[in-house]
């Protein structure tokens, strides 16, 4: 049906990775883009409590932007995800600090 054609374009479009690419290729999406949506998920939580209009501002056009996905198409070449990892990057930037920053000593461990 349509709502899950849509919902597979969905997850293409956020998985970034293609049965196409090699192994090696998809592990390092998968490495480097799933731990960027996890922080970005905290750093998305943690805007909210400091700038509501800011995430809510970001949230809309994440949104958005898999809305037009859902109902057009995911490209070979994941092309509509770059206006989006900017935002992403910031977001996920927010989440490293709130997870760091709430977590005394931790960065000691990490040395």
């Amino acid at each position: 049906t349509f709502f899950q054609l849509a919902c597979l374009k969905a997850l293409s479009f956020w998985g970034m990775t293609r049965t196409y690419y090699s192994t090696l290729h998809n592990a390092w999406l998968i490495g480097f883009f799933y731990p960027l949506y996890f922080f970005a998920g905290i750093g998305l939580r943690s805007l909210f409590k400091t700038a509501a209009v800011f995430a809510g501002y970001i949230s809309c056009l994440l949104i958005v932007f898999t809305l037009s996905v859902m109902l057009t198409c995911d490209d070979w070449n994941n092309r509509f995800n770059m206006p989006i990892i900017p935002f992403v990057v910031l977001l996920a930037g927010i989440g490293l600090y709130t997870t760091f920053k709430t977590r005394p000593g931790l960065h000691k461990k990490l040395q």
